[in-house]
């Protein structure tokens, strides 16, 4: 029985031959150097395997230069292509975790300017009220409104508290 090599498979089987080469290294260029007479022969496997480029015998060192050349070039730009790709995809997932986290703080400032804007509505209907029915206990309600004003950064902290203060003992002293 005769011995197999690795070229007794491209011979008889061209199509699984290099069908198996392309599934191994998908990323590979394919350069089929054949004879003018075995290409009929090779267009299926051609056709089936997306060989790149085919160099009929007998050629150049020049055409061999070229279309390693090109077989190169496309290899590159396809790797290029692959490592962008994969760069996009990070990308668009960092982005969207972004984009997640923003909604939620957006969310979160939005029930809080709620809160507030009741808060200050609340104070404002207890000033209305305080205003028609006497000054007592509006003190305590300028307290609060100071607490939301600085709380929403409105006022610095503590500078009206200490011109209130200041104020009242005039007043009273």
């Amino acid at each position: 029985m005769k011995k197999r090599n690795a070229f007794d498979d491209i011979n008889t089987e061209p199509k699984t031959a290099l069908a198996k080469a392309k599934e191994i290294f998908p990323e590979t260029q394919w350069l089929l150097v054949a004879a003018p007479s075995a290409l009929p022969s090779f267009v299926n496997a051609i056709n089936s395997t997306g060989i790149h480029a085919c160099l009929p015998l007998p050629f150049t060192d020049e055409d061999l230069f070229v279309q390693v050349r090109l077989r190169y070039n496309e290899f590159e730009a396809g790797r290029k292509i692959k490592n962008l790709q994969k760069t996009i995809e990070r990308q668009n997932k960092q982005l969207f975790q972004i984009a997640g986290n923003l909604s939620k703080k957006e969310t979160q400032y939005a029930a809080q300017i709620q809160k507030k804007e009741k808060e200050i509505r609340v104070l404002e209907s207890k000033l209305s009220s305080l205003l028609k029915g006497g000054l007592a206990g509006a003190e305590a309600i300028t307290d609060k409104a100071l607490d939301i004003s600085e709380d929403l950064g409105l006022a610095p902290k503590g500078r009206f508290r200490s011109f209130r203060n200041s104020s009242s003992r005039i007043h009273h002293g």
